[in-house]
């Protein structure tokens, strides 16, 4: 088994509710209003490990985020497979974020386009698990499982705080503490 922490991903506008002890904090760097983090919001959590969310929508490009957001008026998965071939030109590894069905799709993509050697990482959201069965699913190319948000576990502690996540606006997520190629 591996050792794991907690991370924790929300819009900039709710970032005060995060404890200032996580393991791992996703900040978005794109997107509408309100949902990019400041330079500053970001600060607070350099003792950790930030990693920024690109959406998408006001992207700069494959190489201004640690992260890539393959769902609904974000990155496509065709997007993504250039993204990926982009990063592995320069040796970076490459990290998504997305839900199990594109996630299956974009393993066939990275196959067909002869790239399922680059290395690729994703963060999986799944809200019908708990947080040990969500641990229990980490490893491979999985490398961090969304398990709780706001909507599907409204009732669930925000762990360092006394806030649900209803009330903080933050999603929960078990990350594996691994060297994903940064």
């Amino acid at each position: 088994m591996f050792d794991t922490t907690w991370g924790a991903d929300c819009m900039a506008e709710n970032s005060g509710s995060l404890p200032d002890a996580l393991g791992v904090v996703w900040a978005y760097g794109t997107g509408t209003p309100g949902i990019p983090w400041s330079a500053e919001q970001k600060a607070r959590f350099a003792h950790g490990h930030v990693y920024v969310i690109d959406q998408g929508f006001g992207s700069k490009g494959p190489f201004d985020a640690d992260e890539f957001d393959l769902e609904a008026r974000a990155w496509t998965v065709p997007e993504l497979v250039d993204v990926a071939a982009a990063r592995a030109e320069r040796h970076w590894s490459t990290r998504i974020y997305c839900s199990k069905i594109p996630y299956g799709m974009m393993m066939g993509a990275l196959s067909a386009a002869g790239l399922l050697h680059v290395p690729v990482f994703f963060r999986i959201a799944d809200w019908s698990l708990n947080e040990p069965q969500a641990r229990a699913t980490l490893g491979g190319n999985v490398y961090a499982k969304q398990w709780a948000s706001p909507s599907s576990n409204p009732d669930t502690i925000l762990p360092g705080t006394k806030l649900t996540l209803a009330e903080a606006n933050v999603d929960l997520n078990v990350v594996r503490l691994m060297n994903t190629g940064w």
